[in-house]
């Protein structure tokens, strides 16, 4: 299977986090639990070298189901 970003639309990270939750619903769903969250890119910098213009999130899950 292709990378899903190459099918995802340039300029919008709604999709994005929308993959994200879906994945997340899976997992949950499959018994791993949501444990904290992380946050990246949060310096201008970073964000200018990576063509954003906010910090990126997500949530943290265990590795297996319990």
């Amino acid at each position: 299977m292709a990378p899903l970003r190459d099918s995802l639309p340039v300029g919008n990270i709604d999709p994005a986090y929308a993959v994200q939750q879906a994945c997340v619903d899976l997992w949950v769903a499959d018994g791993r639990r949501r444990v904290g969250y992380k946050v990246g890119a949060t310096t201008e910098a970073v964000q200018a070298q990576l063509g954003l213009d906010q910090p990126l999130y997500g949530l943290l899950l265990t590795n297996f189901s319990v």
